[in-house]
């Protein structure tokens, strides 16, 4: 699956949720997801938090 693929079933999934449970779902859905996603970024190593927070962990 390529990125556009996975654009379009998330955005079929906003729209799904949208539809049926409303605005506030939808925003507290879309904003879980980013937050996962940052999450996983960051556990695969795609993310380095030590740039991030201003500490590299060879300092001392």
């Amino acid at each position: 699956m390529n990125n556009t693929q996975f654009a379009i079933i998330v955005g079929m999934a906003l729209g799904a949720i949208a539809i049926i449970a409303g605005f506030v779902p939808l925003l507290i859905t879309a904003i879980g997801g980013a937050v996962g996603w940052l999450v996983a970024q960051v556990v695969s190593g795609r993310i380095d938090v030590s740039q991030l927070t201003g500490r590299a962990g060879d300092r001392r």
